[in-house]
């Protein structure tokens, strides 16, 4: 006998249902914001500075919820601070992977003329949009017919899962974005593969 978290989506409620007609009964809901009330308790700096982001007033110390108004924030201000330090290690890694990019190009001429003009991404976004465009796909497959309209790509707002993958792109420019980094990784490795033969069957 163990314990599982599960997951779910306010559209997703109905497998609460699906699991009981398969004995599964002993379900505790737990509290979203009573879970990240104590999380921001907990973190205070994190706390803090989604406060001080959001130009409130930051707090001195953990909460005790004492203050039910502010408390009940507490955990959205914290929540916040951990989505916008997500996008930021992600736009970051980009930047560098970009700037490490163009320093490369700069340097080789040869491969200055020969690389693809759109720079290599950083590996923090293409796996996080790797994920989401996996989640996508399989999201809608084919499942049991007492689940099939409960997990319903039609229900999903996919700016949201977006998001929870710390992606600020629209979707379809994520979509676009992945087609684009498929050509220029395509095109880098054939560069690659010409460069690393000998001179004899390398072709110009």
């Amino acid at each position: 006998v163990g314990h599982s978290l599960l997951f779910l989506l306010p559209s997703e409620k109905g497998y609460l249902d699906v699991l009981q007609t398969k004995g599964i009964s002993k379900v505790e809901p737990l509290s979203l914001s009573t879970t990240l009330n104590k999380a921001a308790s907990s973190c205070p700096d994190w706390t803090n500075a989604g406060l001080k982001y959001g130009g409130n007033k930051e707090i001195n110390g953990p909460s005790t919820g004492g203050d039910n108004l502010r408390g009940s924030r507490l955990g959205e201000h914290f929540a916040g601070e951990v989505q916008r330090r997500l996008e930021e290690c992600i736009v970051q890694d980009n930047l560098a992977a970009q700037k490490k990019w163009k320093e490369e190009k700069k340097a080789n001429k040869k491969r200055r003329k020969d690389t693809p003009s759109k720079g290599k991404e950083g590996e923090l976004v293409e796996l996080a949009r790797d994920a989401f465009l996996s989640f996508l796909r399989a999201y809608p497959t084919k499942k049991e017919p007492s689940v099939r309209s409960i997990f319903s790509a039609r229900a999903l707002h996919v700016g949201h899962v977006a998001r929870s993958f710390a992606l600020k792109d629209p979707p379809k420019s994520l979509i676009s974005k992945h087609k684009l980094s498929q050509k220029a990784n395509s095109e880098m490795e054939a560069v690659d593969q010409q460069s690393n033969r000998p001179k004899s069957l390398q072709f110009n």
